[in-house]
């Protein structure tokens, strides 16, 4: 058996394209294969930070289907306990996270895939998440 020191799965941008990790049940099977394969692997889930999808030719809108992949990775990891860093909400959510985004530049012009400062935030702030949680878990 093989093991790893560690990688990045992103469940939520397939989640959010249309393909076929769209439910709880494939969530699950994913979930399986890696328990499987790597039984002691840490899993903790993340949410997509919003994307545009194209409505026409010049004309796009917010994807329709990020929401529900949030709600669908938000309860699958609630009911399994698993860790989940909700990027979606922390950037603003429904109401605004696409709107942060574009209005700082930090969209491609696709409207789907982010400049390299945009990634950079992305992870930076996924770093300073997951620090805080690692003073909060030693102070306590």
């Amino acid at each position: 058996r093989r093991r790893c020191a560690g990688g990045t799965l992103l469940a939520g941008s397939a989640i959010c394209a249309g393909r076929t990790l769209g439910t709880s049940r494939a969530l699950d099977a994913l979930l399986t294969l890696l328990r499987h394969y790597v039984p002691d692997a840490e899993v903790m889930l993340t949410t997509p930070p919003g994307s545009y999808v194209r409505a026409s030719r010049r004309r796009r809108i917010i994807n329709p289907r990020t929401a529900k992949a949030v709600d669908t990775i938000l309860e699958f990891a609630e009911a399994r306990d698993l860790p989940v860093w909700d990027l979606y909400n922390l950037a603003g959510g429904a109401r605004s996270a696409c709107a942060n985004w574009r209005t700082n530049r930090l969209m491609q012009r696709d409207q789907v895939h982010f400049t390299h400062q945009g990634y950079t935030i992305q992870g930076n702030l996924l770093g300073e998440a997951l620090l805080k949680a690692f003073n909060d878990y030693v102070a306590n």
